[in-house]
């Protein structure tokens, strides 16, 4: 069998970074602006009475693209769609803490003191379980990759139910509330 060489190594290594979207400030399609949530979803099942894990999608729409008379339009992104993996922790206070990441590896979204707060509880058995059905306000405070100018001050909320019965919980995204911006410079 013969060795690979450090010339192919080296190529496939470039090749990779060349195609990777975290280096691609200022160029087309960089996350740049704000934008706001049209739709998606989350779901996760609890497997902890503090943490669980789960998946998500979030469409996001530049905000105000259509009036931009910027020079750089073309560089803009009309709408970005995020999704993969998530892990939420309750926090003490009774706020939560939430990663979420990209299916694409292209970065990861950290949020902190989330609030839930429910409309409607329901018992669903004999043992003091509940099913909450409520709001919750998510506050992204730091990216990595592609996410790394993700700047603070950012919400998105969600409604849906959080059951401690089954530990399944499920959301659906409220189209206009909230935004996420980001610095294409990180800064």
């Amino acid at each position: 069998m013969r060795p690979i060489s450090n010339v192919v190594l080296a190529g496939g290594l470039l090749a990779g970074l060349a195609l990777s979207p975290s280096l691609l400030a200022g160029e087309a399609g960089v996350l740049d602006g704000c934008y706001v949530p049209v739709r998606g979803y989350a779901e996760s099942a609890s497997y902890s009475e503090t943490e669980q894990l789960g998946k998500y999608r979030l469409v996001l729409a530049r905000k105000d693209f259509a009036g931009s008379k910027s020079r750089f339009k073309h560089r803009m992104l009309r709408g970005v769609v995020i999704e993969g993996p998530l892990k939420g922790a309750l926090n003490e206070d009774s706020t939560l803490n939430h990663v979420i990441g990209s299916d694409k590896r292209e970065g990861f979204i950290f949020t902190a003191n989330d609030t839930f707060e429910p409309d409607a509880v329901t018992p669903c058995n004999d043992s003091g379980g509940l099913v909450l059905e409520g709001r919750e306000t998510l506050h992204p405070v730091a990216g990595t990759g592609i996410y790394s100018g993700l700047q603070g001050g950012s919400s998105v909320v969600v409604t849906g139910t959080v059951n401690t019965c089954t530990g399944l919980n499920d959301f659906e995204v409220v189209a206009g509330q909230g935004e996420l911006c980001f610095n294409a410079t990180g800064e």
